[in-house]
Order: C-alpha cells, then sequence, then structure tokens
C-alpha cells in the first residue's frame, strides 16, 4: 500500500480530534457564561464550575490527541467523546438549549470509533475505511435529520419565502450599508428568492447520505451543503457552523482510499441487510421526529386548555369623557387582547429557558413583547421594551428594559430573568437591541 494512500486516514483522524479538542476548550468559556445567568442544581452546579470544566476538557483534549497520533485508538477517542458528551450537557442545561453547531465533531468521532470497532471485529483493527465510513455516515444522517425536521415541523412553509426572511430579520435588523446589506434586502425584497433558497436548503440536507455513494456524489452534496452554510452565514452575519463547514471540505477533497481491497474485510457499505436497515433507521427518525412535533404543536396550542387562570391584571382608570352627562356613568371599553406569538426572536413558545422554567407564551405588545414562563414556583412574565420607563431593573440590556412582574417572588425568578436577559444580549449581537427587538416582533407577524 503506498504512502499516499496510508495519509489519507490520518488526515481526517487529525481533523476531526483537533474539532473535538477545540470544541472542548470553547465549551469552558461557553459554560462559564451560561453559569453567571443560571441557578443550577447541585450536579450542574458541581459540574459547571470552572476548575471541573477545565479538568473534564484537560481529559478530552489529551485523549484527543493521543486518538489523532495512530490508528485505532478506540480508548482515547471515547474518552475524548465522554468529555464532550458531559461538557455539551453541562451547557445546555445552563443555557437552556443545546448548542448543535457542536455536535459535529462528536459525530463524527462517534461513527469513527464505531467504524474501528467493526474493522476490529473483522480482524483488520489497523484498517480505518470502516471508521471513515462510519463518520460520514453520522454526518450525512445529521443533515438527513435537519431536513425531516424541516419538513415536518415547518411542512409546506419551507416552500415559502417566510422562514428565511424571518431569519434574517431577526438575526440582522435589516440595517442598512454595504454589499451584504443589499444581499439581504433583495432576498427579503424578493419572495422567489427566498423560497428558492429555502427549498435548496431542504434538498440538499435530504441528500446528505448521498454523500456515501460515491466521490462524485460526495462532491455534489458536500458542496451544496458547504454553500448552503456560506451563504446562511452572510445573510445573517453571524450564524458560522464553522465545524460542520471544515468537516464537509475535508470529507470531500480527501479522495477515496483502496484499504479495503487490500484487506479481507470486504466494503463498508454493503450486505443483504443494508439497504433494509437504512429504511428502518429513515422511518425510525421520521417517527422521533413526528413525535417531537405533536408535542411542540400541544405546548403551543393547548396550554391554555392546562394552565392555571391568569392573575387578572390591576384595573387601569380610563380617561374621562370630555363632557359626561351629570347622571351618566361612563365604563371604560375592555382592552383588547394582545395577540400571541409562537416565536418572537430567540424566544419559542414550548422551549426550555432555565432550569424548570419553560417558555408558556409569548405576546407582542405595542412597544415590545412579553414571555411568560411557566415552572415548579408558577408563573412567572417578563416584558422586553424600548419604551420609556422610569425605573431601572437588574434584567435591563442597554436601552431596553426588562422588567417583571409580582406573579413569583423574586429569588424564584432571578435565575430566569438573567437568562433571559443574556439570550436578548447574544440574539441581538452586534446589533443595536431595540433595533434587534423591533425586528423580532415584525418577524413575528405583528
Amino acid at each position: 500500500m503506498s504512502e499516499a494512500v496510508r495519509d489519507r486516514a490520518p488526515l481526517l483522524r487529525i481533523v476531526i480530534a483537533a474539532v473535538a479538542a477545540f470544541d472542548l476548550l470553547s465549551l469552558v468559556q461557553f459554560i462559564r457564561a451560561a453559569r453567571a445567568g443560571a441557578a443550577p442544581g447541585p450536579f450542574v452546579g458541581l459540574l459547571s464550575q470552572t476548575p471541573v470544566t477545565a479538568a473534564i476538557a484537560a481529559v478530552g483534549v489529551a485523549a484527543a490527541i493521543s486518538f489523532a497520533r495512530g490508528r485505532g485508538r478506540v480508548a482515547s477517542g471515547a474518552t475524548a467523546l465522554v468529555a464532550l458528551v458531559l461538557l455539551s450537557s453541562v451547557h445546555a442545561r445552563l443555557f437552556g438549549s443545546p448548542w448543535r453547531h457542536l455536535y459535529y465533531s462528536g459525530l463524527c468521532l462517534t461513527g469513527w470509533i464505531a467504524g474501528l470497532v467493526v474493522a476490529r471485529h473483522r480482524g483488520a483493527p489497523a484498517n480505518e475505511s470502516f471508521a471513515r465510513t462510519g463518520a460520514l455516515a453520522l454526518l450525512s444522517a445529521a443533515y438527513l435529520n435537519a431536513g425531516l425536521s424541516k419538513v415536518v415541523f415547518g411542512g409546506a412553509d419551507w416552500a415559502t419565502n417566510v422562514p428565511i426572511q424571518a431569519v434574517i430579520i431577526g438575526q440582522d435588523g435589516l440595517v442598512p450599508g454595504g454589499i451584504l446589506g443589499a444581499y439581504r434586502l433583495l432576498v427579503i425584497q424578493t419572495p422567489a428568492l427566498a423560497a428558492g433558497l429555502g427549498l435548496l436548503t431542504i434538498a440538499f440536507e435530504l441528500a446528505g447520505p448521498l454523500m456515501l455513494v460515491g466521490r462524485r456524489t460526495r462532491w455534489l452534496v458536500a458542496g451544496g451543503l458547504f454553500a448552503m452554510h456560506i451563504n446562511i452565514l452572510l445573510l445573517t452575519g453571524e450564524i458560522l457552523y464553522w465545524e460542520a463547514i471544515l468537516l464537509l471540505a475535508v470529507f470531500a477533497v480527501v479522495p477515496d482510499d483502496d484499504e479495503v481491497a487490500a484487506t479481507p474485510t470486504g466494503t463498508p457499505l454493503g450486505g443483504t441487510l443494508f439497504v433494509p436497515a437504512v429504511v428502518v433507521l429513515v422511518i425510525a427518525a421520521a417517527l422521533g421526529i413526528r413525535h417531537q412535533a405533536v408535542r411542540f404543536h400541544q405546548r403551543n396550542y393547548q396550554t391554555a386548555e392546562i394552565a392555571a387562570p391568569p392573575v387578572p391584571e390591576p384595573p387601569v382608570p380610563a380617561p374621562p369623557p370630555a363632557a359626561p352627562p351629570p347622571t351618566a356613568e361612563v365604563a371604560a371599553p375592555p382592552a383588547p387582547p394582545l395577540p400571541s406569538r409562537r416565536q418572537i426572536g430567540p424566544f419559542v413558545v414550548g422551549t426550555r429557558l432555565v432550569d424548570d422554567w419553560s417558555i408558556d407564551g409569548l405576546t407582542i405588545g405595542d412597544h415590545g413583547f412579553t414571555v411568560t414562563l411557566r415552572g415548579s414556583a408558577g408563573s412567572a412574565r417578563f416584558g422586553v421594551t424600548c419604551a420609556a420607563f422610569a425605573h431601572k431593573t437588574p434584567f435591563d440590556v442597554g436601552a431596553a428594559h426588562i422588567f417583571y412582574f409580582n406573579d413569583a417572588s423574586f429569588d424564584s425568578l432571578a435565575g430566569a430573568g438573567k437568562t433571559l436577559r443574556e439570550t436578548v444580549r447574544r440574539a441581538a449581537g452586534k446589533v443595536e437591541v431595540c433595533h434587534a427587538i423591533a425586528a423580532w416582533c415584525a418577524a413575528s407577524g405583528s
């Protein structure tokens, strides 16, 4: 076997290990930032302490280096994977939701380890062709599931211009200026272009498993997915899945090897059970995603039936009429109910914000929106507004005020308020926070 062939699998292995090590080190900082605005339980509180997260990351990085240095190192790869799982889970608990761009290194690492186990079972522990196939298979499955999720959750909406335009407005705020500003405005003002980008996104994600067919197909699909990620970055200015971009590029550029032909293990793909197994797994994924969609729908549309009755607002005196009859009683007309939304900016009904606080409702107001949370302490409401407000609150972000209602004690809702504040700050990014809030409200259909 030539040295050129021998060098191909190590390059892939080194890239996967390097991305995993970078994610481990990044998670230490992410957990530290998320912990500042959360109230973790005892176990998560222990694991989220900086010395503990740094120790876990150090062990994981050392294992990743060992994994990158030699063939067939299942134990070191598994150690790095466990460290990734621990830190990613802790961060998700603190932040309230997982950061899926940090999953790609763990997915490829899992597939690589699975391939090594298969190679050992077939008597060729140094053969990494199965490992390469396993890593590419899980990377492909991640995109397939992403496409299925869009179809199941969004349905026919993904064939329209709405999703792409809402993401652009929510992330960018359409602050004018520059070539990118003109491009974003073009997508916003051209529904056919936005709808076409949405359809291409789903098409390439659903085609992810075709990267396993051969090098030409892998070039086409990986190139489409690569372009999709770059286009999303250009349109939003912030959404960068660099781990996925790098892994797609490496898998596409590194040529196939002929290591399989040099060993008696057979081909990585094939056998009478392969196609039925793929069909079963795809159906299982679709059913699992469908179950999530049903639960999400129930949370969105049936919460009012199971929730406790809301606490009535204190009455607001109506202004006196200009010339009321001396004997007539003038009653203030009832205020119309505030329009509710499923999503406003980074907030989605049914998702967990922090600890056991979940978003129970979102309503649009004249100058902002209200987030209603539900947890073991009851319900809590936070108003997010840029209107003039006489008092400051501990949760304000720049010119935006985040005030809270007296639905629950301050001690019980302080962690939720801090997390809400940090979520607003991170989602606004470089956009002025009041501009971002206005864009979120506009994109939600107010």
